[in-house]
Formats: C-alpha cells, sequence, structure tokens
C-alpha cells in the first residue's frame, strides 16, 4: 500500500491559504451580492498571488507552465476550507 503524505512546505502552504483566506477572503465573500460574481473577492485573490500559481511563469513573462493537480488541489482545498466561494472562484479559474 502507498501511503501518501504532504511534505513540510505543502502543510505551510495549506496553512498559510487557510489564514489568508479566513482573515482576507471570508469578510470580502460575506459583504458580496448574492447572485452576482463578487469581483473584488478576485481582485483580491490575485492581489495575494493565488491566481498567479494557477499558472506558474506567467506573470514573471516566463514561459507558463501547467499547476500541478496535486497542488491546483491543495489550494482548492485549503481556500475551500475557510471561505466556499473563493474556493468556488479558484476552482472555475483553474479549471476553465
Amino acid at each position: 500500500m502507498t501511503v501518501f503524505t504532504f511534505g513540510t512546505e505543502q502543510r505551510a502552504l495549506s496553512l498559510e491559504v487557510r489564514e489568508l483566506a479566513a482573515r482576507e477572503l471570508r469578510p470580502i465573500a460575506e459583504n458580496g451580492a448574492a447572485g452576482r460574481v463578487n469581483r473584488e473577492l478576485i481582485r483580491t485573490m490575485g492581489r495575494f498571488g493565488l491566481l498567479d500559481r494557477l499558472f506558474p511563469g506567467l506573470a514573471a513573462g516566463q514561459q507558463p507552465r501547467l499547476v500541478s493537480a496535486t497542488e491546483f488541489c491543495l489550494l482548492w482545498e485549503s481556500l475551500a476550507t475557510e471561505c466556499t466561494q473563493a474556493g468556488i472562484a479558484f476552482a472555475v479559474q483553474g479549471s476553465g
């Protein structure tokens, strides 16, 4: 049986993203209008570099590469744990 565990770096990233989602993103999501795209939430996710993680290298002017499925799921789950709306926004941006 193969055992899968996250390394120290991945656990730290998950914790960092969860704290960011609770502190910064959840209040923006809670103040958004129901049934409307929360553009402020998306802008804030971009400002904190979350959307750049979907296309590594692109923001630095390098050839973009695809994000790994493991990192995508780790970020998505970390966001959604603290702010469902941010998790959904991230998933929509990344799965398109």
